[in-house]
């Protein structure tokens, strides 16, 4: 098994997230429950993914005024 240490930067926290949690079709072998709980893992993915996008484009967007 892979040894796994929490990340230093917030980026590669994000990074090892996404790739841990990626996006994935649902299958009829899995239950309701196995489907919703990896839907709210990939949900919380996709919130930092979106949340880091919108912090860039401000910082770029306070850059180019400065």
């Amino acid at each position: 098994m892979e040894q796994l240490t929490l990340p230093t930067t917030v980026e590669e926290l994000i990074e090892l997230l996404d790739k841990k949690y990626p996006h994935k079709c649902a299958t009829v072998r899995e239950s309701e429950r196995e489907i919703f709980m990896r839907t709210g893992e990939r949900r919380v993915v996709d919130y930092l993914l979106d949340l880091k996008k919108r912090t860039e484009e401000l910082q770029l967007a306070n850059a180019m005024e400065n």
